[in-house]
């Protein structure tokens, strides 16, 4: 008994340290990148170009892969191995075969779709940007391959290494970044090839598990497989549930725009540290509850599974309150600490300062937002997500174009977005309440997590002024030592509310 209450522990706790090791080589990869190219036209072009990809194929293929194809997956292979397997060769052809298609138009619209997503670049850069997108759309391919070989192997608890593949492509880009001799044209291409080439490296890597576990499909696929069409019938509202990440970038991207070019990477900047400080914590809970969520559903297991997520959502605020009060006080030192280097200008810190002390805020929200989304896929209520994303792009929208009308400044441009997130949480979370219902249990839970986070957010705002005299913000090394200790001081506030109000989160059940 205590080994089976252990192993879910130990396989999140795994997740968390592999998912920990790609992000923090991916903010490594990160600091070399901006040290090299700053805010210059050759890093407005390449950040313009890769969202391309990415948001093309998280608003058409990523979403419907993990919605769609681990709850299918689960209810076919609880029936017979042979079904899961007809299913998962048949889905591997259909999403192989349009991200070609994909890819394909984007290569040839490389121009017109620079231009969508950033209309106030000079034409040099536009230029640049196109060429770049026409190297880097092929991982809209690859990208499919990697989602689903990552479902398929989630599908059978092999959780460590999609988790951990991505390092793989960072260390890449990591090497490729250090011995680049020129931030020029031609170094920046050769970014966008063996940026490419990484996606390439993770499907092999994926692929060898799979085969050694006799995991690949070996039969033939068929577009009118059942199971593929159940999956497909869902995915419109999987992908428009999902939508409200890539679409809040690109709409980020565009109105960042408007303000000036360096504006686009500074955001940038700022936004790469969130998704690694919300990505880390946030997929490790995600990635291990969500073929849980789905596993407990289709064994009609109603109250394991609203005992499931209330621990999820427990657990996702309990991690992300404090790294969200100190990102936030700590937003100035922390860029510098990441960023400041080479071309890497103070002004250009602290534009992304404050692009990350809007966005630290949005960490809790995000993690709620992420945790409801997979059991209400789970669930089958994808439609749900989908009016909840709706409602959260009109909002970010919105915010965006009224802003945009009085005054052209980045910071209206991460305020929306955190507005985006506070709805999208908001009207998830009455959905929610409505499918599973809510206990009072887990109302508490949330509000005493909540205030933990407020009080150690105001214990380091008053700590750091005082703590600035001790440790002088000075170089790698300060900014390290203050944001070490402001935090550190902070985390310790933190827990010892956590410990006052233990007994809080050892109630079991009770309405």
């Amino acid at each position: 008994m205590a080994e089976e209450k252990s192993r879910p522990i130990r396989t999140v706790s795994g997740i968390l340290v592999a998912t920990a090791v790609s992000k923090i080589l991916g903010l490594v990869r990160q600091m070399l990148f901006a040290a090299r190219f700053g805010d210059s036209a050759e890093a407005v072009a390449i950040d313009t170009a890769s969202t391309v990809p990415l948001t093309v194929f998280d608003l058409l293929f990523a979403s419907a892969i993990v919605g769609c194809f681990i709850p299918v997956f689960a209810a076919a292979k609880a029936e017979s191995e042979a079904r899961a397997r007809r299913f998962a060769s048949s889905f591997l052809a259909a999403v192989g075969s349009l991200t070609v298609l994909i890819s394909v138009l984007g290569i040839v619209l490389a121009r017109p779709l620079v231009s969508l997503l950033s209309p106030a670049l000079s034409p040099e850069t536009a230029r640049l940007s196109a060429d770049l997108l026409r190297l880097m759309m092929p991982t809209v391919v690859l990208s499919g391959l990697v989602f689903t070989f990552t479902g398929l192997l989630q599908s059978y608890s092999l959780f460590f290494l999609p988790a951990a593949v991505s390092s793989l492509s960072n260390l890449l880009l990591i090497v490729c970044l250090a011995f680049l001799k020129n931030p020029d044209e031609a170094g920046v291409r050769t970014l966008a090839v063996v940026y490419t080439a990484s996606w390439g490296v993770q499907v092999l890597f994926l692929l060898i598990p799979a085969l050694r576990k006799k995991l690949v499909p070996d039969v033939s696929p068929s577009l009118r497989n059942p199971d593929l069409l159940n999956a497909f019938s869902r995915a419109p509202a999987v992908l428009v549930g999902s939508w409200l990440l890539p679409v809040g970038l690109w709409l980020s991207t565009r109105f960042a725009s408007l303000v000036s070019e360096e504006a686009i990477t500074a955001y940038h900047y700022g936004y790469h540290i969130f998704l690694i400080l919300g990505g880390v914590l946030v997929y490790a809970v995600c990635n291990f509850v969500f073929p849980r969520f789905s596993a407990l559903l289709s064994a009609g297991k109603r109250e394991e599974m609203q005992s499931a997520l209330d621990r999820s959502l427990v657990a996702a605020l309990l991690l992300t309150l404090p790294v969200a009060a100190g990102a936030f006080v700590l937003a100035e030192p922390i860029v510098k600490i990441c960023y400041q280097r080479g071309a890497f200008s103070e002004e250009l810190a602290g534009e992304t300062a404050g692009v990350l002390a809007v966005l630290a805020l949005a960490i809790p929200f995000y993690a709620v937002t992420e945790v409801l989304t997979r059991a209400l896929f789970a669930a089958g209520k994808a439609r749900a997500c989908a009016v909840s994303s709706l409602v959260a792009i009109a909002g970010c929208t919105l915010s965006n174009v009224i802003s945009a009308r009085f005054s052209h400044r980045l910071l209206f441009v991460s305020l929306s977005f955190l507005a985006a997130l506070v709805l999208s949480a908001l009207a998830l979370g009455v959905v929610a309440r409505m499918r599973f219902g809510l206990r009072a249990s887990l109302v508490r839970r949330a509000l005493v997590a909540v205030s933990g986070g407020v009080l150690s957010g105001l214990f380091m705002k008053i700590l750091l002024p005082i703590a600035g005299r001790i440790v002088p913000e000075n170089g790698f090394i300060g900014n390290f030592l203050l944001s070490a200790l402001v935090f550190c001081a902070g985390f310790v506030v933190y827990s010892i509310w956590f410990i006052v109000w233990r007994p809080a989160f050892r109630e079991t059940g009770r309405q």
